[in-house]
């Protein structure tokens, strides 16, 4: 296996803390729980009392009888088909219940991360602009070598398009996958940990805007950010930076001042791009190439990784 590629610092100590609440927060489970007691009601009203002298009433001469009223008593027949009747429309509708409540939780959550090699193979993102002819190689790890503080990611990969210092790190991808047990409450977990990072790495600039961030945690002290959406996975988005300050490790990868990054989750898993290009590219450029990495990495992934 290829040489572990010298890695950027994008997870600086304490960023990617426990969720709030802690590691042990309780989620809300699955519907169908105990349903609220009956409050109990009187006897049920009988039928109105006919008047006197009403065919079939009580001054009619004679007591009213079965075919007088046209009821036939409810004998043990009648009675059993009601139950029949009854549970069968109690377990259909708990088959119903059960298959929608199935189709909510989606796709199972993926049982490991394939190799760099495998995940991105040479070829695989010729078709994305700016990216074309890149060879990705790097390691996936686990245990106590992941460098994230989050106790629910148990396996991360991290995948660089080179190793070679003069080109050091024009693009990287990793992706971390938490406990398949996230999945319930709807992957709670990996929402909180992609909605806080968001607004570490825009340094509080929301969707859809613009400003200067004082941190930008990639290499740069301040610079210009622009937050998007991002068409891959869920909840996703990318974000430019331009007009960077104090930024000697962007300097050394040969991108000037301006790099993107694409992040967004699928399922258990928690995929990051960062592309620095080169100096010659425009933003928008940059932009383009990140997002249609993203975009790969996701397809790659469900190509490539087993689910539980």
């Amino acid at each position: 296996m290829a040489a572990e590629p010298p890695f950027p610092p994008s997870y600086p100590g304490g960023r990617y803390g426990p969720p709030p609440g802690g590691a042990d927060s309780p989620f809300p489970g699955p519907p169908g729980g105990p349903l609220p007691p009956r409050v109990p009601g009187g006897p049920r009203p009988g039928p109105p009392a006919r008047p006197a002298g009403d065919p079939g009433g009580a001054g009619a001469g004679s007591p009213p009888g079965p075919q007088q009223d046209g009821a036939a008593p409810a004998g043990p027949g009648r009675a059993r088909r009601r139950l029949a009747a009854g549970v069968a429309a109690a377990v259909s509708v708990a088959v119903v219940a059960g298959s929608a409540w199935f189709a909510l939780r989606g796709d199972p959550p993926y049982a490991d991360i394939a190799a760099c090699e495998d995940l991105l193979p040479a070829g695989a993102a010729d078709h994305v602009p700016g990216i074309t002819g890149a060879a990705f190689n790097g390691v996936v790890v686990t245990g106590a070598r992941i460098e994230d503080s989050d106790p629910h990611v148990v396996q991360e990969a991290r995948c660089s398009e080179s190793d070679e210092p003069a080109a050091r790190f024009p693009m990287w991808v990793g992706v971390r996958r938490f406990r398949p047990a996230t999945r319930e409450a709807d992957y709670a977990v990996l929402r909180r940990v992609l909605d806080r990072e968001r607004v570490e790495l825009a340094g509080g600039v929301e969707v859809g805007s613009t400003g200067r961030a004082a941190d930008t945690y990639f290499f740069a002290g301040a610079a210009d950010v622009e937050v998007r959406r991002l068409d891959a996975g869920d909840e996703g988005f990318s974000i430019a930076y331009s007009d960077a300050e104090d930024a000697p490790m962007l300097e050394a990868a040969g991108g000037g001042d301006t790099w993107a990054v694409a992040q967004f989750r699928d399922r258990n898993l928690m995929v990051q791009v960062v592309f620095h290009g080169t100096a010659a590219m425009s933003l928008g450029e940059k932009v383009e190439a990140v997002t249609g990495m993203a975009r790969l990495v996701e397809g790659r992934a469900a190509a490539t990784g087993r689910t539980v």
